[in-house]
């Protein structure tokens, strides 16, 4: 069947928006990169629908189905998350108004007549990421194949992501599409293996046993029998194998992971039916990191702790924001969702399944949530499975107006928060590099700066720069309110430098401490404690730092930490004399 022009108006458009979420930061400089870029595909995305709405109001009626209706509730239960919990963490609120618009984009442009245009795009965007990953893996420096992502998680998930796209076309009569299908997943297998993400090669193979258990049992979905249990054995099977060869591939940072698992689930224990809230987890987590440590001084998991941004399990960051009765019920309108979907699954369905089949599998043991790329195929997946239901009840003249108005309203507020957002973010992309001005010059540029923009990465450099330039109290003002945001061993030895300049060495001691135990492989807080207690004259506890310090296990070598030591031996000797 002939594609219209409609459709490769839609095509041209989503590769656009795709490539936005992936090579934004080379037309745009900005520090906060997935954050910004996350911003811009929703109010992208909003724009073309509201514009769609406007100029096609009969044409964007389609009304709604049952699967749509859960779909909503979704997105209620995690928007009334985000706006009561106190982290004030709005990531949450983009991905879900970036999930809309693209659902909505593609329920305009696509449907089950020219689907096989966004295959095309989907997979050619896919293919061309991972030509660019093999070419700067061989062409680079680099150890591992990450493409135009920030490290090799993201490049991996989104292989994951769009390899069943590509299988897709290897079931199509045409030799055309055969022949791109199988070399375009030869290429993506070919980064997948390059990135050397364990977890994603895990994902592959449940993907590739989805396909073969497809191909000997096309029906196994619809019967309920012993092939049901074959099917959830082998499943089970290869993520206990591909557990094992996670663990065993690379110890230490297995063994990093289970420590983060370790203060996650403490932390769901602590508050399991409603959470902490979304946003938690970056303000939170290095705290209940210091208590395991504290607890347990001498764990074999000390030498490996480090500041951690990410849970590495998509599902126990669901556990930690929303809790029990969150998690539960978005899981029960999931399920609701795959009993209607599954009924009669198509090619198209297939991939789709395959395709979020292997990002939750990659969630398990990674963030793919992290990444806008990844985030816009969910929305695609999410269109495939739901959208081209034919039952749908029109909703009442009057809701739709209401919605309408709402949705209009909603994309002219995110526009110019993100309008002001970018001009935040250039001005202190300019003030790092800048180093032509005075320190004066630059601490007030700052402080413009800091009046109405309250990123948690701003905040922190802003106090760094701050307390760089010997204005402790500005510094500690700024870091506490960046600690309702996020949290870790670096920002609390900086409040312990100002606090120790304030001569408030009380609270000096306490974040000395506090950093202490959250990384407690870590030298300098070690060097800051001692400091303290020869001004406070607390001779026994200097002495006890000092001798803490000389026997303590080297994790990395440098200059820093040899003279740490050369410092603490020297104490020492002093006290011997």
């Amino acid at each position: 069947m002939p594609f219209t022009c409609k459709s490769y108006i839609g095509a041209l458009i989503f590769i656009f928006i795709y490539s936005l979420s992936l090579y934004g930061r080379y037309f745009f400089e900005w520090a906060s990169e997935q954050g910004i870029a996350l911003q811009l595909t929703c109010v992208v995305t909003l724009i073309i629908v509201s514009l769609i709405f406007i100029r096609f109001p009969k044409k964007s009626r389609k009304g709604i189905n049952r699967n749509e209706f859960h779909c909503i509730l979704i997105v209620l239960i995690l928007t009334i998350s985000s706006f009561l919990s106190t982290h004030h963490s709005y990531n949450l609120l983009w991905g879900i108004g970036s999930l809309i618009g693209i659902y909505l984009f593609l329920n305009y442009f696509f449907n089950t007549r020219n689907i096989k245009v966004l295959f095309l795009s989907i997979s050619f965007c896919g293919i061309v990421e991972a030509i660019y990953g093999i070419w700067r893996f061989y062409y680079s420096s680099l150890r591992w194949a990450m493409g135009h992502f920030d490290n090799p998680a993201g490049f991996a998930g989104m292989m994951i992501a769009v390899l069943p796209f590509a299988f897709y076309f290897i079931k199509q009569t045409e030799k055309r599409y055969t022949f791109y299908g199988i070399m375009g997943s030869i290429i993506i297998i070919l980064a997948l293996c390059y990135s050397s993400s364990r977890s994603g090669i895990v994902a592959g193979v449940i993907i590739a046993m989805f396909y073969f258990l497809r191909k000997i049992k096309d029906h196994y979905f619809k019967r309920i029998n012993t092939n049901k249990s074959i099917v959830l054995s082998s499943i089970g099977v290869a993520l206990i194998l591909g557990a094992i060869y996670l663990y065993c591939q690379k110890k230490e940072s297995a063994n990093g992971r289970l420590l983060i698992w370790i203060c996650s689930i403490n932390m769901v224990i602590d508050k399991p039916l409603l959470g902490h809230g979304v946003g938690a987890f970056d303000s939170e987590f290095m705290n209940y990191q210091a208590q395991y440590f504290k607890k347990t001084p001498y764990s074999r998991y000390a030498q490996l702790a480090d500041n951690t941004k990410q849970t590495f399990n998509e599902y126990l960051k669901g556990f930690i924001s929303i809790g029990i009765i969150g998690m539960f019920t978005i899981i029960a309108l999931i399920v609701r969702i795959l009993k209607f979907t599954l009924k009669r699954i198509t090619l198209e369905k297939e991939a789709a399944i395959a395709s979020l089949c292997g990002i939750a599998v990659f969630g398990i043991f990674s963030y793919p949530l992290y990444y806008v790329a990844i985030v816009i195929i969910i929305a695609l997946n999410l269109h495939i499975l739901i959208a081209c239901q034919i039952r749908r009840v029109q909703l009442p003249r009057l809701v739709e107006v209401l919605s309408g108005a709402i949705f209009i309203a909603t994309t002219l507020i995110s526009i110019f928060y993100t309008s002001k957002t970018i001009k935040h973010e250039i001005v202190w992309q300019k003030l790092k590099e800048n180093t032509v001005v005075s320190d004066t010059e630059l601490l007030s540029r700052y402080r413009d700066l800091y009046k109405s923009y309250n990123n948690p990465l701003f905040l922190y450099n802003c106090g760094a720069v701050m307390n760089s330039k010997s204005a402790y109290n500005q510094s500690r003002l700024i870091l506490t309110e960046c600690e309702k945001y996020f949290n870790d061993s670096d920002l609390q030895m900086i409040q312990a430098n100002n606090y120790y300049h304030l001569g408030d060495y009380s609270n000096a001691e306490r974040c000395a401490l506090l950093a202490s135990h959250m990384c407690p492989n870590r030298f300098t807080p070690l060097f800051q404690l001692m400091e303290i207690y020869n001004k406070q004259g607390q001779k026994e506890k200097e002495l006890n730092v000092a001798r803490s310090i000389i026997h303590k296990e080297i994790k990395v070598h440098s200059n820093t930490v040899l003279f740490i030591i050369k410092k603490a031996r020297q104490k020492l000797e002093t006290d011997r004399m």
